[in-house]
């Protein structure tokens, strides 16, 4: 089942099975095992007020370094001790480059904004810090890298290595133009 956030919430919890996307503002959110984080309509942001603790998968979407899913957590963390961003064992990271995506080496992306002061409790499934991967989209393979501790020292952080962009044309007929204006459509 898919939930799309728009609007203001308090807890959420995302169960095996469910995909939890959309702009909206939660205040604690909990994803299990075999569950989804999809941030934004393709792309955006997904605002966590207090704690996030990921033992599934988190999937953000890469356009370009302007444009790309992100959560943003802790603006309102008031735990003792602990932390406001927690990737429990087996928390995975499945990056997509969104249709139309182009990357330049250097290009940074800041997928978690953590907003308090704490560092980020975990790692994903074999991303430890400084750890490279690489994304094939179309047959073309970008290689980027992980820190826990970008961004203002506590987020983390997606550096591609290489440049790249998606070699299939943009669609420019029909499609583009009923997304770019569905009011006028329907």
């Amino acid at each position: 089942e898919t939930a799309t956030l728009s609007g203001v919430r308090g807890s959420i919890s995302v169960t095996n099975g469910g995909v939890l996307k959309g702009t909206g503002t939660a205040t604690i959110v909990s994803v299990a095992s075999g569950a989804i984080v999809m941030p934004g309509n393709s792309p955006g942001k997904l605002t966590v007020l207090q704690s996030y603790f990921q033992t599934g998968e988190y999937r953000p979407e890469l356009l370009n370094k302007d444009t790309y899913d992100q959560l943003a957590i802790g603006a309102d963390y008031v735990g003792p001790g602990g932390n406001a961003v927690i990737l429990n064992s087996g928390a995975t990271l499945n990056t997509v480059l969104y249709d139309g995506w182009v990357v330049n080496q250097g290009d940074q992306f800041r997928i978690i904004n953590n907003l308090s002061s704490t560092a980020v409790s975990g790692t994903f499934t074999g991303l430890t810090e400084g750890t490279q991967f690489t994304i094939t989209s179309e047959g073309v393979n970008i290689v980027f890298s992980i820190s826990y501790v970008g961004g203002d020292g506590n987020d983390v952080v997606l550096t591609a290595i290489n440049a790249g962009k998606d070699p299939t044309p943009p669609n420019t007929g029909v499609m583009q133009i009923v997304m770019a204006n569905p009011l006028i459509i329907a």
